[in-house]
């Protein structure tokens, strides 16, 4: 309408222009084009078929496959931790074995499975165990009674220091008025082991 001269500054000279010939006036009642019957519809991608080239979902053909492919952990140069991370994706991978035979109702194949996987629970654990010695060995990991003991150690020195406190840096503190501010040292301090004492006895229950 704009190439055959209408006008684009008020609706009252549009309305003006299209009285002054209303052959200019744009068809109410247009007939749709015709359909080419040559040209077809765009076909519609099947997702069963299209999902190994992620363009829709998997067949149930290769959720099986992917299920039964084991993923083989990245070697890490720690021989125990290895062996340990290898015996925990067999038991994984024995474990969906089996429930997929459960799945299935496959009597044959749920108690074959079942097997499985408990031989693979066993190995999994020897594996976790002999890599648990292994960082005990090499001093990494250490038993509950010596970490009690490093705590108690390290509590008790807090403890004395901080009850000597008062009495070590209260002249230096304040040496016009040292028992004044002994004395307030001493209640700050007291007031820190109490808290702690609180929080140890909490973690104690």
């Amino acid at each position: 309408m704009v190439a055959k001269g209408m006008p684009q500054t008020t609706i009252g000279e549009v309305r003006a222009w299209l009285k002054r010939d209303p052959k200019k006036r744009a068809p109410t009642n247009a007939k749709p084009k015709a359909r080419d019957p040559k040209k077809r519809a765009p076909a519609i991608p099947d997702p069963e078929r299209a999902g190994k080239k992620g363009r829709g979902r998997p067949t149930e053909a290769e959720k099986v496959k992917s299920r039964r492919k084991m993923k083989t952990p990245a070697a890490t140069g720690d021989d125990l931790l290895d062996a340990y991370r290898n015996a925990v994706a067999i038991e994984r991978h024995a474990y969906s074995l089996a429930q997929e035979a459960m799945c299935d109702r496959d009597q044959s194949r749920i108690s074959i499975q079942i097997g499985i996987h408990s031989k693979a629970s066993e190995a999994m654990y020897k594996a976790e165990a002999r890599y648990r010695e292994g960082r005990q060995r090499r001093g990494e990991l250490i038993s509950v009674h010596e970490a009690s003991e490093l705590y108690r150690k390290g509590f008790d020195f807090l403890m004395r220091r901080l009850q000597s406190m008062s009495q070590n840096i209260a002249i230096n503190a304040n040496p016009e008025k040292p028992i004044v501010a002994h004395d307030v040292i001493s209640k700050e301090v007291n007031a820190i082991i109490s808290e702690a004492q609180k929080l140890y006895s909490g973690r104690r229950r």
